[in-house]
């Protein structure tokens, strides 16, 4: 039986359509188990991540993000979960079971980018492998919205690769459908659509009706991939009479435009602008000596359309990223993409040097080489320490939730001020008895630092010209019985706030909610005196 086996076995690993199955198995397999330490954590290693937990909560509960409540982040992640906790059960071991998956998908996709661009087998595995290795150090496998974004944008630039080689109509429109998707995950994946612009214009340049009728194409299956892409949420609202607020919230975002302004002089943009670019070796390091090698190899073969494509899709990234002139490690997640289409031409220059005994082009790709084990070695790590807690405020956090969860009856409410307090809606599975549920950005200043120590962020504070009237309308309308204030974003001088609590809700002692009496205490925990004395049935 062995032996009328082995002769089948052996045709077909033979066959390279068999071995670049059997490299993607392998290839998602190391994935999964670089992200395996995550999976049984259920603590939140990024507030962000809270925030849209908390609108996935919302929509199971009957709720609408963005009209129940004050929101300048894109809504995609919270349907995408919401509709995965449908499912798969509502938990954060599950989330980030999808958030795993997700970025596998995103991995495919930068690799069919590669195959779409390059039309090779190897340099496809080449450019998956990069991001399965590099990618838990970027976005430190965790939920946030830059892990959202990946997976519609990865394989909206391999779609645009393949729109560029063959000027098909069916990537035209996918590109077009993908880069909207990608930014219903977060807003800065907008950018690429430049990209696709620019492509649609440029390919095939020259005069003459046929040629104005072609960009006319090209531009028209654009549009309509991306109007495709949109209609669904927009009728989602518009059959809940909400369309006006989908728009205003999502395209008209006061926060979120102040936001990409930056409240910063023009010396302190350069200094962050300085950050962004020594961010890039700072995080991409081990994979920007691949990618020079990769671009000057297509320059040298003459590919210098593929080359223009890949500097655009890096160059606005890079814009993406840096959006509110803020430069953090999870940011540059988004260049990778980019950065490993560039790097898997270098694969490419590599088995031409073996065909060709190319000593020097051998040497150059050894060195380019060389940083990959460090790199693998440091997201292997930083996916090992997912396996515990990140920082104090998450342990304290979790203690809170615990006491809120005894104490707590069907309809309570809990209001939160601060970011490190977030994850207790969730833990507690309470909501917030007012739109404004964040109050960062919103009823704040905004954070200005970036991922250098040196640049750290101007305090957080209570904004006088924000929508706090509103905001104390709302929680007076309907009085939470448990307020918690993070001392991570400042209160002092909101006076109405401070009103609220003095007049109707007594502080719980450190003792009680089981944390560490401190000078200055992470949380400050407060009930509703009309209920202090009942607790939950």
């Amino acid at each position: 039986m062995t032996h009328l086996l082995a002769r089948p076995l052996a045709r077909f690993l033979t066959r390279p359509a068999a071995l670049t199955a059997l490299a993607a198995l392998a290839l998602a397999v190391a994935h999964l188990a670089l992200r395996a330490p995550a999976l049984s954590n259920p603590h939140f290693h990024n507030e962000d991540a809270a925030g849209i937990t908390y609108s996935a909560d919302l929509l199971l509960r009957g709720g609408l993000p963005l009209v129940d409540t004050v929101e300048m982040k894109s809504p995609g992640p919270f349907f995408i979960l919401a509709g995965w906790w449908a499912l798969a059960g509502r938990s954060m071991e599950s989330a980030q079971l999808l958030g795993a998956l997700w970025a596998l998908l995103a991995a495919a996709g930068v690799g069919a980018g590669a195959w779409a661009l390059y039309g090779s087998r190897l340099a496809a595995l080449a450019a998956a492998a990069l991001y399965v290795a590099l990618s838990p150090l970027m976005d430190s496998a965790d939920i946030n919205y830059g892990a959202w974004l990946m997976a519609p944008y990865a394989w909206a630039g391999a779609a645009l690769c393949a729109a560029w080689r063959r000027d098909g109509g069916w990537a035209w429109g996918l590109s077009g459908a993908l880069l909207v998707a990608g930014a219903l995950m977060k807003q800065q994946g907008a950018t690429l659509i430049l990209a696709a612009l620019g492509a649609a214009l440029a390919l095939h340049p020259g005069g003459g009706a046929g040629a104005l009728r072609a960009r006319a194409r090209r531009l028209s299956l654009l549009a309509a991939g991306a109007a495709g892409a949109f209609a669904p949420l927009a009728l989602f609202y518009g059959a809940r009479g909400a369309l006006g607020d989908l728009i205003e919230q999502y395209f008209l975002s006061r926060s979120g435009w102040e936001y990409v302004r930056g409240a910063l002089s023009a010396e302190e943009r350069l200094a962050r602008l300085g950050d962004g670019l020594l961010g890039l070796h700072e995080h991409l390091g081990a994979l920007l000596p691949l990618s020079a090698l990769g671009a000057w190899w297509l320059w040298r073969r003459g590919r210098r359309a593929e080359l223009g494509l890949l500097a655009a899709h890096l160059a606005l990234s890079f814009l993406g990223a840096g959006l509110g002139w803020r430069f953090f490690k999870g940011y540059y997640l988004q260049l990778l993409p980019a950065l490993c289409l560039l790097a898997a031409a270098a694969a490419l220059a590599a088995r031409e040097g073996l065909a060709a005994r190319a000593r020097p082009l051998l040497a150059a790709c050894a060195l380019a080489l060389a940083p990959l084990p460090v790199a693998a070695h440091a997201a292997a790590d930083v996916c090992a320490q997912r396996a515990r807690p990140l920082y104090l405020p998450t342990l304290e956090a979790r203690r809170v939730s615990d006491w809120v969860i005894a104490r707590a009856a069907p309809g309570d409410a809990l209001w939160v001020w601060g970011r490190w307090g977030w994850p207790i809606y969730t833990q507690t599975g309470l909501p917030s008895p007012t739109r404004f549920y964040k109050s960062l950005g919103v009823l704040t200043t905004q954070l200005t630092s970036t991922w250098n120590p040196a640049r750290r962020s101007a305090p957080v504070r209570f904004n006088p010209a924000g929508p706090w009237r509103a905001a104390i309308a709302e929680l007076r309308a309907r009085p939470p019985r448990f307020i918690v204030i993070a001392q991570n974003e400042g209160v002092e001088g909101f006076a109405a706030l401070l009103a609220l609590l003095r007049e109707g809700y007594d502080e719980i002692p450190a003792a009680a909610l089981g944390v560490r009496e401190r000078r200055r205490p992470v949380f400050r925990v407060y009930e509703r005196r009309a209920e202090a004395g009942r607790a939950a049935p």
